[in-house]
């Protein structure tokens, strides 16, 4: 049949059935449009309702963790999309439900999803790990800390308030550690939009060459690299087996498909990643379902008053955003007293509604205002933690950028911004208090000092701003509400009907249970091998005694034996009858003085002791002399 299309008569009949076909149905169409006249034009009410039909009004769940600390760009979307008419409610836990209010404000509606868990503290903890920069155990400590105990308490919270509620949503925007919103968006039946404010992992994307997470290789790597980043990977997706079984086991118990790996988190689902590439990221080849669209910095945000104004233009601005459970409290101590020291202004991003014991030479801003104080001529550098979106809004205001990374996946983002040399990164390493606020201290003054650093800063924020941003993200989620994500899903990423089925699982599993029966039959066949010859050495060691006892018997009884002792015994005897004869001291036989040396019943005496005192002081003395010669 090819062949036969291929032929260059087949490809003409073809191309002149379609023209004749299309000139058909021109005519036809003319006519029809000729004879029933024009279409009457839509009243105001019609073309209102058409345009409402257009303009698509959802109901969104934004299911958040509600952490403080952690990136704004999920508020800023939220924002955005109550800004546009959505309906917009957020699910945080319990223990986060003051921070959601102060992140999210009072306009939005909170649901409280989680009852056991405390993020706040779970992140210091994190956070404060000598092992949090491991990138290994780092990302594992968020794994199984975090996102797992995290997962199980909100999926039940979920669940319940999606059975309860009879305005269920149109689509359900999720925050990338919590992984109960995937569970629930397959048992009701509601599409799930994933956002993802980090830079995209090779975790969860087939990437070969690009370096692992958490490694902070630079994109430019070496052999040595190479090899390390494909070890790593591959060492993480073994060690994160625990969880995902942790994970699967809950998603059995619902009646779900266990998840196969991590690439199944995002297979069918839209990922909103608040990174670009070329600028920040590594380019690579991505999904349909996965939409870059940098990030989420938002547009409307409140002016600076004028006292904050007039502070900010006298001389030139550092923001500092810190606090826990990024820093600790002897670290931020000793950062404020050097920083009190410095020629220049700080704009310290103080929590509302709380107290901040700040120098009188600070400038307290609330984290809405970061944008403004961003924007301000006046602020020269910012020092924030090396959070992906927190470093790129700095660089998205054409700010050069400090920052620390205190978490395994910031280091990724450290190794980033160096390439683009907008910046500098405090080392890691430094736990001392003092040293940490000399080395913060020092990178803003160069950064400060050197007027490169501004430049490239201005270059970075010109290619962030050729993103998409809110607008790009709020499109593609108000896609995804009218029409469904399962369009986006090509048809290569849908899996094998043998890996649907787990059939390849199943073959492992029933492989490795024929391997361990095989190795512990050769190995109980071994013990007992061992065992055996170990009795038999025993017995022949037992054999050996038992033959010398044997050999001692008959020696003992031998008359040869016998004999030679009755001799000696003979011997023996003779001789003391001989010198008992020779030698006589006061006509008594030396048996009896050796009899008085040696005590009563043959035992000798001390030294000191009586019997010993009266021998020597009854003459004994004198028979000694008298045996001298």
């Amino acid at each position: 049949g090819q062949c036969l299309a291929s032929l260059p008569s087949v490809r003409f009949l073809r191309s002149t059935f379609s023209l004749v076909l299309l000139t058909a149905i021109s005519t036809v169409t003319m006519v029809m449009s000729t004879a029933g006249g024009a279409c009457p034009a839509a009243s105001g009410e019609e073309a209102a309702a058409q345009q409402t039909a257009v303009a698509v009004r959802c109901s969104v769940l934004v299911v958040s963790l509600g952490i403080y600390q952690l990136p704004r760009g999920l508020v800023a979307l939220v924002d955005e999309m109550v800004h546009r008419g959505h309906s917009v409610r957020v699910a945080v836990p319990r223990s986060s439900l003051k921070s959601a209010q102060v992140a999210f404000g009072r306009g939005v509606k909170l649901v409280a999803v989680a009852d056991n868990v405390n993020l706040d503290a779970l992140a210091k903890v994190i956070a404060s790990q000598k092992h949090a920069m491991d990138p290994t155990r780092g990302v594992l400590s968020v794994a199984t800390e975090l996102a797992v105990p995290l997962a199980q308490s909100m999926r039940v919270g979920l669940n319940s308030f999606l059975a309860r509620t009879s305005d269920k949503p149109d689509i359900i925007v999720a925050d990338v550690l919590a992984l109960a919103a995937q569970d629930a968006s397959v048992l009701h039946g509601i599409p799930l939009v994933w956002n993802n404010p980090g830079l995209v992992t090779s975790l969860f994307e087939e990437t070969p060459g690009l370096p692992a997470p958490a490694s902070g290789y630079p994109r430019a790597m070496t052999r040595r690299n190479r090899v390390l980043s494909w070890a790593r990977r591959q060492w993480l997706a073994l060690a994160l087996i625990p969880s995902f079984t942790h994970l699967n086991k809950h998603r059995w118990d619902l009646g779900l498909k266990p998840h196969r790996g991590p690439k199944d988190f995002f297979r069918d689902s839209v990922v909103l990643y608040n990174s670009e590439f070329g600028v920040f990221d590594i380019p690579r080849a991505m999904a349909p379902t996965a939409v870059m669209v940098g990030p989420l910095v938002p547009q409307r945000y409140p002016a600076l008053s004028a006292a904050r104004e007039s502070l900010m233009s006298k001389r030139p601005v550092v923001m500092i955003r810190v606090g826990p459970p990024f820093f600790a409290t002897r670290e931020l101590e000793h950062l404020m007293i050097g920083l009190d020291k410095k020629p220049f202004k700080v704009w310290w991003v103080v929590r509302p509604g709380t107290s901040n014991n700040l120098p009188d030479s600070f400038i307290a801003g609330d984290v809405s205002l970061t944008p403004a104080a961003l924007k301000h001529p006046n602020l020269v550098a910012a020092f924030v933690p090396c959070a992906a979106e927190l470093v790129q809004e700095v660089l998205y205001f054409g700010k050069p950028v400090v920052c620390r990374a205190v978490t395994a996946d910031q280091s990724d983002v450290a190794a980033r911004l160096l390439e683009t040399r907008a910046g500098r990164v405090v080392p890691a390493n430094s736990r001392d208090p003092a040293s940490l606020a000399e080395s913060i201290l020092q990178s803003l003054a160069n950064v400060v000092d050197d007027k490169r650093y501004a430049q490239r800063a201005r270059l970075a924020s010109r290619g962030l701003r050729t993103s998409g941003g809110l607008r790009l993200a709020v499109d593609t989620i108000e896609d995804a509400c009218r029409l469904g994500t399962h369009r986006l899903v090509a048809s290569s990423r849908r899996s094998a009907w043998h890996e649907e089925a787990h059939l390849d699982i199943y073959c492992v599993y029933v492989s490795v249970t024929i391997v361990s029966f095989a190795v512990a039959r050769y190995a109980l066949l071994g013990l007992f091998v061992a065992v055996r010859s170990v009795l038999g050495r025993v017995a022949v060691v037992a054999m050996v005694l038992r033959k010398l006892e044997e050999a001692m018997t008959r020696l003992r009884n031998s008359p040869l034996v016998c004999s030679l002792i009755d001799r000696w015994r003979n011997i023996s005897l003779s001789l003391v009858a001989l010198l008992e004869r020779i030698v006589t001291v006061h006509g008594r036989p030396l048996t009896s003085d050796v009899q008085t040396l040696s005590g009563p019943q043959g035992r000798c005496m001390s030294y000191g002791s009586e019997p010993y005192r009266s021998f020597i002081n009854g003459g004994g003395s004198n028979m000694l002399k008298d045996h001298s010669e």
